[in-house]
């Protein structure tokens, strides 16, 4: 007679202790670190800006230099998405078909009697636990007897019972469970009904270990969408805050709208030129003092970032080393949704993209701060004179 095994007839929150195969995983291939730390870091200043965008000399400015610049990084991050992805697509095609899976799993009593895949998956976290604990102490116990079920009711009310139960030995745990089972020899019904047991609790327990990881998959997730909605409304505040761009430009135009008007002869009436000309340097400047404070402020921010992404990546790698088994055991790749180890995956390619992230921050600040240094240099070299006719042209253009 096939025994009732102790690991299986648990509680659902008990999940199964199942052999880990860590040689055969994808996970944990991508180098998360050596990625955030190889991302470019923010220019320093307005001048090193113009340099990675246009090149070091100044008097012949290179248009593709700013590629040449990033390209590698980016690379290095596409190579190790491509890795990933083809791992995933061969996985895929050792998955079980995703609709056939899920009637498995729905014909499962436990399962079943506890909603269904589909209602389960519209729960919480614990209204899952209490929906499949229930259905598992009336489905086992039912197959097991009423000596059995009242046990299993045990392990999960009586916390006391339960700590001790959870220190007992496999051959305690063995006996204690033997002396819940029926008395006398078992009839073949019984039998039967064990054998189900057996069968109907592994696919439950293996039901909540799945909705366990996407949980836990999700709550990692929301941390990284939280770093990264705090990043960017600190930048939107460094844009927008006193004295931008913005602000250089009214307070220049109203500058200019105050300076008494001279008479330009066939041309008109026109602001000074001599004075316009001085306004427009001025702006230019001003620009570039606040490009270089704001580059100072970004990387203050970049550098913060950086670090909370260097957690992510620790906490994720920390968190797979303890979960391996766990995401390759068996049945776990036919459970509902999708396999568990295809779903982590999915969270390991979101987490190669946090690299992006930070050169991509990088990428647009020495865009921005290299044309606001390449506008003040092109007017340092530009002709002092400037026809009168163009100064509201050349003032519309800051």
């Amino acid at each position: 007679m096939k025994k009732l095994s102790f690991a299986l007839i648990t509680p659902v929150f008990f999940c199964l202790a199942a052999a880990a195969q860590p040689s055969t995983s994808i996970l944990g291939k991508a180098d998360l670190h050596g990625l955030i730390e190889a991302a470019p870091t923010m220019p320093g200043t307005p001048g090193e800006a113009w340099a990675r965008a246009f090149g070091p000399d100044r008097m012949h400015q290179n248009p593709d230099q700013i590629n040449a610049t990033y390209d590698p990084f980016f690379q290095r991050a596409k190579d190790a998405h491509h890795h990933l992805h083809e791992a995933v697509a061969a996985r895929k095609k050792q998955t079980p078909d995703k609709a056939a899976a899920k009637n498995q799993v729905d014909a499962n009593p436990v399962v079943a009697d506890a909603g269904g895949v589909d209602k389960l998956q519209q729960m919480n976290r614990e209204q899952q636990k209490q929906a499949l604990q229930h259905s598992a102490a009336q489905n086992i116990g039912a197959m097991g007897g009423p000596d059995m079920q009242a046990m299993l009711e045990k392990l999960m009310t009586d916390p006391e019972y339960k700590a001790r139960f959870d220190r007992m030995s496999d051959k305690e745990k063995e006996a204690e469970f033997r002396k819940s089972a029926s008395s006398g020899p078992p009839t073949a019904e019984q039998q039967k009904g064990r054998q189900q047991a057996d069968e109907a609790l592994q696919t439950g327990n293996n039901t909540r270990a799945a909705m366990d990881l996407r949980g836990e998959l999700q709550q990692m997730s929301q941390r990284t969408s939280e770093i990264d909605a705090e990043f960017a409304q600190k930048d939107r505040e460094i844009t927008t805050a006193p004295g931008n761009h913005g602000d250089i430009a009214k307070d220049i135009e109203a500058k200019v709208e105050r300076l008494p008007l001279v008479n330009m002869g066939e041309l008109g009436q026109d602001h000074d030129p001599k004075k316009v000309e001085a306004l427009e340097q001025e702006h230019v400047t001003r620009d570039r003092e606040r490009a270089a404070w704001e580059l100072q402020q970004r990387a203050a921010l970049y550098v913060r970032r950086k670090a909370q992404y260097q957690e992510l990546a620790d906490a994720y790698e920390s968190w797979l080393k303890h979960n391996l088994g766990r995401i390759n055991a068996p049945l776990m790749g036919s459970l509902p949704g999708s396999s568990a180890e295809l779903a982590v995956a999915g969270y390991e390619d979101d987490l190669i993209k946090l690299s992006e992230n930070l050169a991509n921050c990088s990428l647009e600040a020495t865009k921005d701060a290299a044309e606001y240094e390449r506008t003040f240099q092109n007017k340092l070299m530009s002709q002092s004179a400037t026809p009168s006719h163009s100064n509201k042209a050349a003032r519309t253009k800051h």
